[in-house]
């Protein structure tokens, strides 16, 4: 191996004693300049840079699927907000690149390796520069996250729509009157005044904003409109369609108006009526999930085409009844014979649940605060280590500390990970235990930040993986933790709500034991139990009296 690399290296370790270092000297040359070579790993840059090293590979190799006329599985990678999101669950998180879902299917150690065959893997120096950028943060300057720098807020239209949230109607047509061009300024995420009236609000406040000169088809950052925010009401539905809302706008996403609807249990009206007015028939997949056989027939008789929805098997798993409509049998649901009035037995009393601080007409964005103060600990009485009491102490840090590490390294929020965490924190500090408060509010404001960026989506029902699950579990916890109602949460109330069945229950995500996952998906029981919590913390203040009626269903 004269004049190699190696030889250079091992003439200098002249002494013979160091024999040992040669053979090691020789070992890790020649094993860099064999993964040198065509097919092997190659060592990344020291420090990776995104716009040099990683996004180009995201060009060259993905774009194709997860870029702007394309989201397989819902996945995105040419935008930074969409692909830290995720698709239906997260694929990029830092630290570990064994917990990353991203670097787990490029290199083909979990599911279908990416990109599919044909086409040929990333090549070895590829995946190192993605491991090595996993290892170093996951840093994506703003210089390359695709995103249109937004607008700035307008303070009047963030007052707007906070008034519509707080169901103030008479502040918001004084607003109005006073400076009509009020009605077309968009608010947070680029929303208009009638887009939160949409979801908010009543068919008159509706009415007065389109009397004054509201666009029904101005879209917001999502592209989302205000048709695709009421399909959860007949009547504003009408109202806008009256006005002439497109019913085929699509947003970013893809979604159309139906599509939202079709998610949503008991909009079998509103479908129809969409498409009376000409809306395209689409949203089987989703349907399916509505768990309600009105939604699909409604869609079939609109004129959308079965074969381009779920499978059959597919639609046996997750709703039976919608299997039955495209088999043409009965679809009427099967529900047990109600009790009669002299045999009922009352519903026991809830238990009061402590009360959420009184939220101000316009909080600031990131304002949130403990709902309990923290118990004075016993923990500086002498406490014997083989103690119940010894145990929790010495668990909690442990626990609390893999809440923070899970999010880190996944970049995503797990109801097992996280929201049962948060909820036996809560209970240890209100037993007396010390905890440590920095990460409660580290915790919140991370959860918090995780609901707000699906939060556009989850308006178009268009959830996080798990659904109806995960977003009771995450609000049980939040709520256990003292997170106050913000835009985020009511969207993921919202969810549930459009969730719950005629006979009450809040179905599960996967309802059919051969496929759930225990406990989380255990039961409806579970997830209607936990979803009670969640709406009755986090409802609206323009909704609760119609959030409490679905409280008292479930």
């Amino acid at each position: 191996m004269e004049g190699t690399v190696t030889d250079r290296v091992v003439k200098r370790l002249k002494n013979p004693g160091l024999l040992f270092c040669r053979a090691i000297a020789v070992a890790v040359v020649g094993a860099a300049l064999v993964s040198a070579a065509p097919g092997r790993a190659q060592a990344p840059p020291l420090k990776v840079d995104f716009g040099r090293d990683v996004q180009p590979i995201f060009k060259e190799r993905c774009y194709e699927c997860h870029g702007a006329t394309q989201q397989m599985n819902g996945f995105r990678l040419d935008r930074r907000r969409d692909a830290l999101r995720g698709g239906t669950q997260s694929m990029i998180g830092a630290g570990d690149p064994d917990t990353v879902r991203l670097y787990l299917r490029v290199t083909g150690r979990s599911g279908l390796r990416m990109p599919p065959p044909p086409d040929t893997p990333l090549t070895g120096e590829q995946i190192a520069i993605l491991k090595a950028w996993i290892e170093q943060g996951t840093e994506w300057p703003g210089a390359y996250s695709g995103e249109a720098p937004p607008p700035p807020l307008d303070p009047n239209a963030a007052r707007l729509a906070q008034l519509l949230r707080a169901g103030q109607s008479q502040a918001v047509a004084k607003m109005v009157a006073a400076e009509p061009s009020m009605v077309n300024v968009k608010g947070p995420s680029g929303s208009t005044p009638l887009m939160f009236a949409a979801l908010y609000s009543d068919v008159a406040t509706m009415q007065l904003l389109l009397d004054k000169g509201a666009d029904p088809n101005t879209p917001n950052a999502a592209g989302a409109t205000p048709l695709m925010w009421a399909v959860d009401s007949v009547d504003k539905v009408r109202l806008l369609l009256a006005h002439h809302a497109d019913p085929n706008a699509r947003s970013e996403e893809g979604k159309t108006s139906i599509m939202a609807a079709a998610q949503r249990a008991g909009s079998s009206d509103v479908i129809k009526l969409l498409v009376k007015a000409g809306a395209r028939p689409a949203g089987l997949q989703q349907a399916m999930r509505s768990n309600d056989p009105a939604v699909f027939k409604a869609l079939i008789e609109g004129g959308a085409d079965p074969k381009s929805g779920p499978a059959l098997a597919q639609l046996r798993l997750f709703c039976p009844p919608c299997a039955g409509v495209v088999e043409g049998a009965s679809t009427a649901t099967p529900t047990a014979a109600a009790p009669t009035p002299a045999t009922a037995v009352p519903p026991p009393a809830l238990p009061a649940l402590p009360a959420l601080p009184a939220t101000p007409a316009s909080p600031p964005a990131a304002a949130n605060a403990f709902r309990y103060a923290a118990t004075p600990a016993s923990a500086a009485m002498p406490v014997a280590s083989n103690t119940v009491r010894a145990a929790v102490e010495r668990a909690l840090p442990l626990l609390q500390k893999y809440d923070v590490a899970f999010v880190e390294r996944t970049g995503c929020v797990s109801c097992h990970n996280n929201s049962v965490p948060a909820m036996t924190v809560a209970m240890a500090r209100r037993s007396g235990y010390a905890i440590d408060e920095h990460i409660v509010a580290q915790q919140n404001t991370r959860v918090g930040e995780y609901l707000e960026s699906w939060r556009d989506n989850t308006l178009q029902a268009l959830s996080l993986g798990g659904a109806q699950n995960s977003f009771s579990y995450i609000l049980a916890g939040l709520s256990y933790s003292g997170y106050r109602p913000d835009f985020a949460t009511d969207a993921a109330a919202r969810f549930l709500v459009g969730m719950q069945q005629p006979d009450g229950y809040v179905v599960s995500f996967t309802p059919t034991p051969a496929v759930a996952r225990p406990p989380i998906e255990g039961s409806r029981f579970s997830v209607t139990a936990l979803s009670i919590r969640a709406l009755k913390d986090y409802a609206p203040p323009a909704l609760k009296s119609a959030y409490a009626k679905a409280v008292q269903r479930a």
